[in-house]
């Protein structure tokens, strides 16, 4: 029987608090994003143009979190560095 509308929450999580799932996934995404020669390889793969602009975006998204939106001046930066071809999500 579920509990009558209204009524305050017992047990289980806190709201906001992430699963074990989301917890690992995250840890192995600092992992990677914080050793240092898997930085020196992505630097050298990104001048070199072998890794898509995405997937380096998602890895830091599930390390440190996706920002609320990135200002306008970011944005432009970002467009020169991949030669034109970043175009923001629709938010």
């Amino acid at each position: 029987m579920a509990a009558p509308k209204g009524h305050p929450k017992y047990g289980g999580r806190s709201k906001g608090t992430p699963n074990k799932v989301t917890q690992e996934v995250q840890a192995a995404a600092k992992a990677f994003v914080e050793d240092p020669e898997y930085r020196a390889q992505l630097l050298i793969a990104m001048k070199e143009r072998q890794v898509p602009p995405g997937v380096e975006i998602m890895l830091w998204n599930y390390a440190y979190g996706k920002p609320k939106e990135a200002p306008q001046a970011l944005q432009a930066d970002v467009r020169v560095m991949f030669g034109g071809r970043y175009q923001p999500e629709a938010g």
